[in-house]
């Protein structure tokens, strides 16, 4: 206990409540180092309006574990935007809820930073309509036209090969035999001959017809009946113009009486001439592109997806191409009538119903749903940051 001379437990004794002293001491002392270091290299900065990149690494680690992704996934995530059409996705949306809330704490300290992320947030908000409206014509076919101009097309297409098919279809013909269509005729204003009673308008337009198709018998009691194809085609298709008339006016009755007529006369004039029938069979094909315009713009507003999906599917190709871009027009009317900047674009394809139609009308699905997927979370992002 004194060894050298020393007092030994007296120097024991006076180290152990130096080194007590020390230990109780040791985390202030720490604490102001650090207060003083962050002073130092994040407060000065800041004193002359620059960021601190330690403090800002310190977020982005924070913001990331608790996000649950790796720097590797959320590098990839903003990459896969910027090659998908989106550059606008940045680091705050990759990393969802955790990201929008460390841009929601910057705009409500303000600041340069916080007010330089509200300027990129809403001049990003204030572009959403036109990136939306992009994705759809991409994924819809659309091309920058529209379904009037698809249809325009698509008739003079089918006019024109209408005109060669049905030449040749002349060149073969026999005399054709409209006693078919006379009975449609008479059997809806036979009745009335010689009654007095003046029938509706469906009666006077199928008269009128009849008396295209048939002379009433001359003095020697014979009734003349047209037999030429180029005249009876020519009632065909003037009957063919009725009907479009009737259906665009509502007057469905109209169209189904004369609809019966028209298929008499098809099948006089497919009797006449074998290649008249090759010629119809095109007109018919024609048709129903054109008219899966008008299908597929219904679609994206009517029906459930469990009947527009296998409808879509059953249709021919060039028959899906239309109703495609007649969906995806009818989708870019509703943009447009969105007039509001802060608006959600995204959400007009949001619904259960048109997330499975795209999942199966769309040119490239998966492409499609990413970009719209993103759009949503971006306007999540503004929406949640600058409240």
């Amino acid at each position: 206990g004194n060894a050298d001379g020393r007092g030994i437990v007296g120097e024991t004794i006076k180290g152990g409540l130096i080194g007590l002293g020390a230990g109780i001491a040791a985390p202030a002392v720490i604490g102001a180092a650090t207060l003083a270091k962050r002073g130092v290299f994040e407060g000065l900065p800041q004193m002359f309006g620059k960021a601190s990149q330690t403090k800002a690494n310190r977020a982005i680690a924070d913001a990331l574990m608790r996000s649950g992704k790796t720097a590797p996934d959320v590098d990839a995530l903003i990459a896969a935007a910027a090659r998908e059409g989106q550059p606008e996705y940045r680091l705050m949306d990759a990393l969802g809820l955790p990201g929008q809330r460390a841009a929601n704490g910057l705009t409500r300290a303000g600041g340069a930073p916080g007010d330089e992320v509200a300027e990129f947030l809403s001049t990003r908000q204030s572009g959403q309509g036109e990136r939306v409206g992009s994705f759809v014509e991409d994924a819809f076919d659309v091309k920058g036209t529209t379904a009037a101009k698809t249809q325009t097309g698509l008739i003079d297409a089918r006019t024109e090969a209408a005109d060669l098919a049905y030449d040749a279809a002349r060149g073969n013909a026999a005399p054709v035999d409209v006693r078919g269509a006379l009975g449609v005729i008479d059997a809806r204003t036979g009745g009335m001959a010689g009654s007095g009673v003046t029938g509706d308008g469906i009666d006077a337009k199928l008269l009128g017809y009849r008396s295209r198709l048939a002379a009433q018998p001359g003095p020697d009691g014979v009734m003349r009946e047209l037999s030429d194809f180029d005249r009876v085609l020519g009632v065909k298709q003037a009957v063919q113009d009725d009907i479009g008339a009737a259906v665009r006016a509502g007057r469905n009755n109209e169209a189904r009486e004369l609809g019966k007529l028209v298929k008499e006369l098809d099948a006089a004039l497919e009797g006449s001439s074998d290649m008249y029938r090759t010629a119809n069979d095109g007109f018919r094909s024609a048709s129903k592109v054109i008219d899966a315009v008008d299908e597929g713009a219904l679609m994206a507003t009517r029906g459930r997806a469990a009947d527009n999906v296998p409808r879509f599917g059953a249709m021919a190709a060039a028959e899906q191409g239309a109703a495609r871009t007649g969906y995806g027009d009818r989708l870019l009317s509703e943009l447009e009538n969105m007039k509001y900047p802060s608006t959600n674009r995204a959400l007009i394809t949001g619904s259960e119903k048109r997330t499975a139609e795209a999942a199966t009308m769309a040119t490239d699905p998966q492409l499609y749903a990413s970009r719209i997927a993103r759009e949503r979370t971006m306007w999540d992002t503004q929406d949640k940051a600058l409240k």
